[in-house]
């Protein structure tokens, strides 16, 4: 390239003598014509300075070119960026889709749980209720037998035994019934009473 330029320059330089000294003036001489040879030469140096400047332009391609791929080479990068932050996003939008059925299974198990929990509260009220009733039954039943304890001082020993048949069968079923009550307050002991989060 340095070459080139030099030899450029002594082309210029010998262009410009030869105008200075070899051109006559109008008055000194007759025109003379330019020659073949004076023409190829100026073709030559008219080339060597398309050259010149072709070189030139290449040297300013080239640079732009280097300095577009560092601008594409940034600008990919900041496209990298911005793709690895709406993945991001994407990751946490699943994230929060997945907790938020997660929550909404859970919500619904409390609701089953809950309404699993009154049931048997239900079944706890009609049971007492149904125990309470028993108990007055009992203690009416008791009364009863009090009224009805007159009658093992009776001097009529049928009139005796056929109450104390009746009684030892009244106190069977009294047994078997106290025995149901007691068989059904265990059971429902048993049922574990979770607590409701808030």
């Amino acid at each position: 390239m340095k070459f080139k330029r030099i030899y450029t320059n002594l082309l210029l330089c010998l262009l410009i003598g030869y105008l200075l000294i070899g051109c006559p003036s109008d008055n000194d001489k007759p025109y003379v014509p330019i020659t073949t040879k004076e023409v190829e030469t100026q073709n030559l140096i008219k080339k060597s300075l398309d050259s010149n400047a072709l070189a030139i332009d290449l040297e300013k391609l080239k640079s732009e070119l280097i300095f577009a791929n560092k601008r594409i080479k940034l600008q990919k990068s900041v496209i990298a960026k911005q793709l690895d932050e709406i993945n991001n996003k994407k990751n946490s939008l699943n994230s929060f889709e997945e907790k938020q059925k997660a929550l909404s299974l859970e919500i619904l198990n409390l609701k089953k749980l809950q309404k699993s929990l009154n049931n048997n509260l239900e079944d706890k009220n009609k049971l007492i209720n149904e125990y309470q009733q028993k108990n007055i039954g009992l203690d009416e039943k008791l009364k009863l037998f009090h009224k009805n304890s007159e009658k093992l001082n009776s001097t009529d020993l049928k009139e005796k035994t056929q109450y104390i048949k009746d009684l030892i069968i009244e106190v069977k079923d009294l047994k078997k019934e106290i025995k149901k009550l007691n068989d059904k307050v265990i059971e429902l002991e048993q049922i574990p009473l979770k607590q409701i989060p808030d």
